[in-house]
C-alpha cells in the first residue's frame, strides 16, 4: 500500500523542519510527502528544497499565492496532486512518532477514516526542539500535556481503535 502523506503549512518553518525530519525517522517511509502550503513566502520553499535532498521520496510542494486563509483549497489541490492508495493528513507542526507511518500500514482500510490526538507542547519545550532539531521526545519530558497521547502500546491501538465509516454517499 502507498501512502501519501500530506503536510499543511503556512509561513511558520520552524515547525515545519521538525515535522520533516520526523518523516526522515520513519522506520516505514510514505510513498510521497506533499507539502500543501497556504501561500507561504520564499522562506518555506527553500527549506523544502533543502529537505528534498535528503528525502529518498518524492518531496512535493504544492503552493498558491495566498489571498487569505484557503487551507481546504490548497489541501484539495494536494489530495487532487497524490498518487497514493490512501492520503494520510498532518498539519505542519506536527512531530509524528517513528512508527507513525508503520502503524497507519497496520489499521488502514478503504472507505474508513482515522484521527489521532496530539500531545501539546510547552513554549519552553518547543523552543528548545527548535534549536536542537531533536525529535525524539522522551515520554516523561517536563513541558508534555495529554501525556498519554503520546504513548505507543499495539494492545492499547487495537482496544481503543474507533474507525469511522464514511457516509456511502459522500
Amino acid at each position: 500500500m502507498k501512502i501519501s502523506l500530506i503536510i499543511s503549512t503556512y509561513n511558520w518553518t520552524e515547525a515545519l523542519e521538525l515535522s520533516l525530519i520526523s518523516v526522515l525517522n520513519q522506520k516505514v517511509m510514505p510513498y510521497e510527502v506533499i507539502i500543501a502550503d497556504d501561500g507561504s513566502t520564499t522562506e518555506t520553499k527553500e527549506l523544502i528544497d533543502l529537505y528534498r535532498e535528503k528525502f529518498r521520496i518524492p518531496l512535493i510542494h504544492e503552493w498558491h499565492e495566498d489571498r487569505g486563509f484557503l487551507l481546504a483549497e490548497i489541501r484539495n489541490r494536494a489530495i487532487k496532486r497524490s498518487s497514493g492508495d490512501f492520503i494520510c493528513q498532518i498539519d505542519g507542526d506536527i512531530i509524528l512518532h517513528p512508527y507513525f507511518i508503520s502503524d497507519y500500514l497496520k489499521v488502514v482500510k478503504p472507505n474508513f477514516y482515522y484521527r489521532g490526538s496530539r500531545v501539546k507542547m510547552s513554549k519552553e519545550l518547543s523552543s528548545s526542539l527548535f534549536k536542537t532539531k531533536n525529535v525524539k521526545i522522551n515520554f516523561f519530558a517536563k513541558g508534555i500535556e495529554n501525556r498519554f497521547n503520546s504513548f505507543r502500546n499495539s494492545l492499547l491501538n487495537i482496544i481503543m481503535d474507533r474507525p469511522k465509516e464514511e457516509s456511502k454517499n459522500a
